[in-house]
């Protein structure tokens, strides 16, 4: 083995050995909207976008966030697999509302389900993600 093959063969190894992340960035349009107070279920228009980032640590757990430009929740944190990440997110609104949301975006059909909990009622807006074409 030549010398110069060591050190490169190290290197590759050792960079295998810490985490590996991926980035990417959405654009997610609205399909439904219901509003779990009514009972009743909406066609909606609109949408956000969103930075979904992964990571597979050392030792085989994962982590995810998403930040997005949802109604009233913006950082999730959760998990991901090869079919979907999921976040959740808590925040208190004013002195004593709390809010609970979660999103989760199927990876392979790029469906997303974002439901928001505010006290007693609950809204779930549902509609597709794809990969984000930069404008500028």
């Amino acid at each position: 083995m030549k010398a110069g093959a060591v050190p490169v063969l190290l290197l590759l190894l050792s960079s295998q050995a810490h985490a590996q992340s991926s980035e990417l960035t959405l654009d997610c349009r609205y399909n439904s909207y219901l509003d779990g107070k009514k009972d009743r279920e909406q066609k909606m228009s609109g949408g956000f976008s969103a930075i979904v980032k992964m990571q597979n640590e050392k030792g085989g757990t994962s982590s995810a966030t998403v930040q997005a430009t949802t109604t009233w929740c913006f950082d999730f944190e959760g998990t991901f697999n090869d079919l979907q990440v999921h976040g959740e997110c808590e925040r208190t609104i004013g002195s004593a509302e709390k809010v609970t949301a979660t999103i989760t975006i199927n990876r392979i059909t790029g469906e997303f389900d974002n439901t928001i909990i505010r006290g007693k009622s609950y809204e779930v807006f549902t509609g597709q993600c794809t990969p984000a074409k930069k404008i500028f």
